[in-house]
């Protein structure tokens, strides 16, 4: 399945317009009718009507029992509640990524999942000379990248069942998995040894190891990586630099535990809509 990509009505006024809606619908609780969003922000109904379904078609809003409501949906709010944990934790987390990344020697990601992709939310560059280009905000498959593949194993088989069945298990190199049956094997991997390996699945000439920051009785939220130029940042050096990741990263419960889903929401939320 090809990742979905939205066509702007208007350019730039498309989002113009859905963020006037989104902050609307912030301040109705009880959600707004499509004629009610038009009246107050002086749209058309019909550009309306396609922002609207083209949200709720995202997650970002949700209708109302009666169907004729739009509101806010649990996804939005869920990920303002990562967000605002995540903006100080990301600080606090950033001399671990510098101590991991100066031991390998190698680039050093901090990784969130929203819906079925990977989110870079913190990194620390190699120091050697040739290293991994890659920027905060960049988005990959869960399950074709190390953080991606370390947070979906901390996950209940029942959110992993969605995921295989929504994404169909696209491939980004012939190393992808692209079976459900390989996908079963490499979480159950994953579980037992407590750390995943990206082996050129995601980029040929990449190769990561991550595991997740933990947090008892909690959905984990976050997981860090080591990622380098395969030749050399070879599967020697990763199984090698496994404990140390999983010594370093394991220490940090207090930290992490603040960064689970808000009361009341399901690890879906956060994962998977």
């Amino acid at each position: 399945m090809a990742k979905r990509e939205l066509q702007p009505y208007n350019g730039v006024k498309t989002v113009e317009k859905s963020l006037r809606i989104l902050e609307l619908l912030l301040t109705s609780q009880d959600g707004l009718s499509i004629g009610q969003v038009a009246e107050r922000t002086s749209m058309h109904r019909a550009s309306v009507e396609r922002v609207l379904t083209t949200l709720h078609a995202l997650g970002w809003v949700e209708r109302a029992a009666n169907r004729r409501l739009f509101r806010i949906s649990l996804r939005l709010y869920a990920l303002t509640h990562v967000f605002v944990q995540h903006y100080g934790l990301v600080q606090r987390l950033q001399p671990l990524l510098e101590e991991l990344s100066s031991r390998s020697r190698e680039t050093v990601h901090l990784g969130v999942l929203d819906g079925w992709e990977v989110v870079h939310i913190g990194r620390q560059e190699s120091p050697e000379r040739v290293g991994i280009a890659s920027r905060i905000g960049s988005r990959g498959w869960a399950h074709t990248t190390g953080l991606g593949k370390a947070l979906l194993a901390r996950q209940p088989d029942a959110v992993l069942h969605s995921y295989i069945v929504e994404t169909g298990l696209p491939a980004m190199t012939e190393r992808s998995i692209t079976t459900p049956e390989a996908f079963w094997s490499e979480i159950q991997t994953i579980r037992r040894q407590g750390f995943s390996i990206d082996n050129e699945e995601d980029a040929i000439g990449v190769r990561c190891l991550a595991t997740t920051l933990l947090a008892d009785h909690e959905p984990v939220a976050l997981a860090v990586s080591i990622t380098g130029p395969s030749p050399r940042f070879t599967l020697e050096h990763a199984y090698r630099f496994a404990p140390m990741l999983q010594d370093l990263t394991g220490s940090l419960q207090d930290l992490t535990e603040s960064v689970t889903a808000p009361s009341g929401t399901s690890a879906r939320v956060l994962t998977a809509s």
